[in-house]
């Protein structure tokens, strides 16, 4: 009582022009209601000026006694009525549902239901002008793109933004979401909550403004859709409005991108290489395309050891365009640089010149090209990303615009770090619109959406396949009769969730096969479960007491008793994203097509040549041929080639192709130039070519029938050809097939091939 008494006295100073309005609200701080307090006590004294004045008045009307005594009477119970009132409405109005109509609509306005999360997720502020362009990088490695006059600020132009994110799986658990949007499950790409405040007044975007925003992931996801975060009652998060995120491509500048096979940089970094500079770690790998067969030579005391270097694209066509000549088209792009490993890793040119060909062309156009053309252990990679839908660039930037938005994705990946070990980071990209000073946001796609548009991405998701077939037959609703019938309820007693607050201490089944956080409520100490096909899911329980963290995440989901146990940041953080992070479920396919192959080829004699020792540490290198020194020198003057093709008749024509696909291929030549023999009617026979399939099988003895042997007498070095027929209706399987080529029967040289 005493300081709501010091409080009135302040009020009346503040009455009585003593001291300002400013003056006052430093004096009572925080308290709250003050201009109604204030009005109250104005009312008051207004109350009590008007007996005072009618005590007057009755002093002069002494004669008329009886009159007196009535009014006297009349503003007693008048001013006890209107003191009674202002007493009311400063200390004795404390229940909701005593107020006024007005009152309780004006409150309701002004103060909107907050989520749970807010209190559990910290914020980052951000101070702007508004008279200029900025880019934001959150800790969690989002990018905010803001442009000038985007908001309506008041008197100048300076405000403060601030952020919540929850990005990671440990981030969404800690900060108590979830990924429903009513009774649908959602898989999420990342939540966060953007505001704008200038001196304590909530702003709003401007007219016809957005911002643009950029959520790092590892593992894309097709279909994903910004949804908006509707705050209900008790304060958890449902997700509605959902609506498509943009395709268009994240343009970068050209220099600021990598385009080198995947192990090359780590590669020149454990050399300390890449402390020279970039033109030299460029200049470097531009030199393997100057590769010569005495460098794929191991010269040991006995034994020569000749390396083929496979899935190799020549630098030279990477060369061609890595440079800003390019820049804002899809070449100097992030979804570009995410495709380069896995092109690479193809080695195919072909490939490569559909993108550099194409560049105008929608990028999952492309995609769906490449897929065609791909052999059989890359197509899905192909696939998947022509699914991600993946656009055009939408506009031009400057060369400044360029250089800070490299920079910022720079920054980026740098303040993550499970994304800067990544070297396949990309974005999912949308626009903030709405006309609103606070939103929570999520990048979603519903789970069975998901699933349906990847149902046959065998290599990715054949989990999801096989758990789920089912579950397409049934309702969205988790309401429906057939749906609840099948469910299993399991009830589980938190032994010491009383310790928490209510809202602090809750539970997540999350799905092994998909990136889903179905969250539950504990109800005095029980945690009740109802739902099917449980072996599909883990289950995490927590609690949240100040800056710490108590988890149990059971074995088994069953009924029983549990105790959460204290943690450590660091133990809890490992345990949750054991359980709850993508790659528990995600066959991340661009990552697996460009593993280098694990080279364990026996060789210990010798020094490899530095393009050697470079090429097998980026490339998938082997031994192609094994050569005694007494062949050595024959070898290195003989070139042995295979061409497989769909021989034209009329023309008399098979042009030189390295592989074929296998409906395609009726004819297979086999060619030999030298310097080392010489080749006439007589020696053509001492010359043998056999052809090796997987099962050691020489193909050439069964459905191939053998033409004769042509030679060139007129060219200095002298050449020999085999050919071969493959008979009607018969195709040679996919595969990799071996060729050797025998003189006197002594193996001289090796050639791989393969039929797709």
């Amino acid at each position: 009582m005493r300081r709501e008494l010091e409080i009135l006295a302040q009020i009346d100073d503040f009455l009585d022009g003593e001291i300002t309005k400013d003056e006052l609200l430093k004096k009572v701080g925080d308290f709250q209601d003050l201009d109604t307090q204030i009005e109250s006590q104005r009312l008051l004294r207004g109350a009590i000026q008007k007996e005072a004045f009618i005590l007057n008045s009755q002093k002069a009307l002494s004669k008329f006694k009886l009159f007196k005594v009535v009014k006297i009477s009349s503003f007693a119970i008048l001013s006890i009525g209107v003191i009674t009132a202002a007493l009311f409405l400063m200390f004795g109005n404390k229940h909701p549902e005593n107020k006024s109509k007005s009152s309780y609509s004006k409150i309701t306005n002004t103060e909107k239901p907050k989520a749970i999360a807010e209190s559990l997720i910290p914020s980052q502020f951000f101070e702007l002008n508004n008279l200029r362009d900025t880019v934001i990088i959150t800790e969690g490695g989002m990018i905010f793109s803001i442009p000038q006059n985007s908001y309506n600020t008041l008197n100048n132009e300076h405000f403060k933004i601030e952020i919540k994110e929850s990005i990671t799986p440990v981030d969404i658990i800690k900060g108590g979401l979830s990924t429903m949007a009513g009774a649908t499950v959602l898989e999420t790409g990342g939540m966060f909550q953007i505001s704008a405040r200038q001196d304590k007044e909530a702003l709003s975007l401007s007219p016809n403004q957005f911002i643009e925003f950029l959520v790092p992931t590892a593992n894309k996801i097709p279909g994903m859709k910004l949804y908006n975060g509707e705050v209900t009652k008790d304060g958890e998060i449902n997700w509605t409005n959902p609506k498509t995120l943009a395709n268009t491509l994240t343009s970068a500048n050209m220099n600021s991108l990598n385009f080198y096979p995947a192990a090359y940089q780590s590669c020149i970094k454990r050399n300390k290489s890449s402390l020279k500079g970039k033109s030299w770690t460029d200049s470097l790998y531009y030199d393997l395309s100057n590769i010569t067969p005495e460098d794929k030579m191991i010269v040991g005391k006995d034994t020569t050891y000749n390396h083929k270097i496979q899935s190799c694209i020549n630098p030279n066509l990477i060369k061609a365009f890595w440079n800003n000549t390019f820049n804002n088209t899809l070449l100097a792009t992030l979804e570009f640089q995410k495709r380069m490993p896995l092109i690479h890793k193809t080695g195919s040119d072909k490939i490569l010149n559909l993108y550099t060909s194409n560049f105008k062309k929608n990028l999952y156009e492309i995609d769906a090209l490449a897929m065609k053309v791909a052999s059989e252990k890359h197509k899905n990679a192909f696939k998947y990303l022509m699914q991600l839908k993946e656009g055009k660039v939408a506009k031009s930037l400057s060369g400044n615009q360029l250089a800070q938005l490299s920079k910022a994705i720079k920054t980026s990946q740098q303040k993550n770090k499970n994304m800067n070990r990544n070297k396949s980071v990309s974005y999912y990209r949308g626009r903030i619109t709405e006309n609103s000073n606070s939103y929570w946001y999520n990048i979603d796609v519903p789970f069975k959406e998901r699933k349906r548009r990847m149902a046959n991405e065998e290599a990715r998701y054949h989990k999801l396949v096989k758990n789920l077939k089912i579950q397409d037959e049934e309702s969205t609703s988790l309401k429906t009769n057939k749906f609840v019938k099948a469910r299993k309820k399991i009830q589980i007693n938190v032994t010491n969730s009383a310790e928490f607050e209510q809202t602090k201490c809750f539970a997540y089944i999350l799905r092994k096969d998909a990136y889903t956080f179905e969250k539950l409520s504990i109800r005095e100490g029980l945690l009740t479960i109802e739902h099917k096909n449980l072996d599909n899911y883990e289950l995490a329980i927590l609690g949240i007491k100040e800056d710490q963290k108590w988890l149990c995440i059971p074995g088994k989901i069953e009924n029983g008793s549990i105790e959460l146990n204290l943690e450590t940041t660091k133990s809890f953080e490992s345990k949750i994203t054991a359980i709850a992070s993508s790659d528990r479920f995600t066959e991340n396919l661009l990552k697996k097509a460009i593993k280098k192959a694990a080279l364990n080829n026996g060789i210990s004699n010798g020094e490899p040549s530095s393009r050697l020792k470079l090429s097998k540490a980026i490339y998938k290198v082997s031994v192609d041929t094994i050569l005694n020194s007494n062949d050595l020198n024959i070898y290195k003057k003989n070139r042995f080639k295979i061409q497989t093709a769909n021989y034209d008749e009329a023309k008399r024509k098979a042009p030189y192709v390295p592989t074929k696909i296998s409906s395609e291929i009726n004819y297979i030549k086999a060619f030999l130039n030298t310097t080392e023999y010489t080749v006439t009617e007589q020696t053509k026979p001492l010359f043998n070519v056999k052809i090796f399939n997987a099962a050691g099988d020489n193909i050439l003895t069964t459905n191939c029938s053998s033409n004769s042997r042509k030679t060139d007498k007129d060219t200095r070095q002298q050449n020999i050809a085999f050919s071969w027929n493959l008979q009607d209706g018969f195709t040679l399987p996919k595969g990799t097939y071996r060729a050797t080529i025998e003189y006197r029967n002594t193996n001289i040289a090796t050639q791989q091939f393969e039929v797709y």
